[in-house]
């Protein structure tokens, strides 16, 4: 990320609203998760990873792969940016 400006208050702003978005984005995938009764470890399976790495990712720790984004969209029957890109 690349930061043009020395306005603090600017960079703030930006920084609340990018970490506003993630606990959004989290709070969206938490509950579509258990709105299926699905557990963190149906998510891991679902996505051949550990249930220690999905747990990261949807807490916002680590980031998901461009492809496991679109698995989840596809197994929610929601598209991508309803789940994943800042409205």
């Amino acid at each position: 990320m690349e930061i043009k400006t020395k306005d603090t208050n600017s960079i703030f702003l930006s920084r609340n609203s990018t970490e506003e978005h993630n606990q959004n984005k989290q709070k969206k995938l938490a509950e579509l998760r258990i709105s299926h009764n699905l557990s963190y470890e149906d998510m891991a399976k679902f996505l051949s990873i550990s249930t220690k790495s999905y747990i990261r990712k949807e807490q916002g720790k680590t980031s998901f792969k461009l492809q496991e984004t679109f698995w989840i969209s596809e197994l929610f029957g929601r598209r991508f940016d309803e789940i994943f890109l800042q409205t």
